[in-house]
């Protein structure tokens, strides 16, 4: 019996749909910035950042422990999310948690 033959990768050229990248930072969402910023404060705390941190990050550790971190105070968690929303501009600066949690947290049957 042959031995099975490797697939042929596909790549990303035969997608229409494909975003053109962005020319300049002027040109990337504030969204992309604030996670990136997000990140590189996250990567600090676990590696060998000495200072707490705003929570979830606090002193740092494993992105599990940020996330379980994140998960054991909902109510927080939902008025950060609100206050991050706000601050990117995808609902308006008036909105409450409900008018949050009944956009972006409710399923919609399509």
């Amino acid at each position: 019996m042959a031995p099975a033959r490797k697939r042929q990768r596909t790549s990303g050229q035969n997608n229409k749909l494909t975003a053109a990248p962005a020319a300049s930072i002027s040109e990337v969402p504030q969204a992309c910035l604030e996670l990136k910023e997000w990140i590189c404060t996250a990567y600090g705390g676990r590696h060998g950042g000495a200072d707490k941190r705003k929570f979830p990050l606090l002193e740092g550790g494993s992105f599990l422990e940020i996330v379980q971190r994140c998960w054991a105070d909902e109510e927080g968690l939902l008025n950060d999310s609100l206050s991050f929303a706000q601050t990117i501009g995808i609902i308006g600066q008036d909105a409450n948690v409900d008018a949050f949690e009944e956009k972006f947290m409710t399923l919609q049957d399509p």
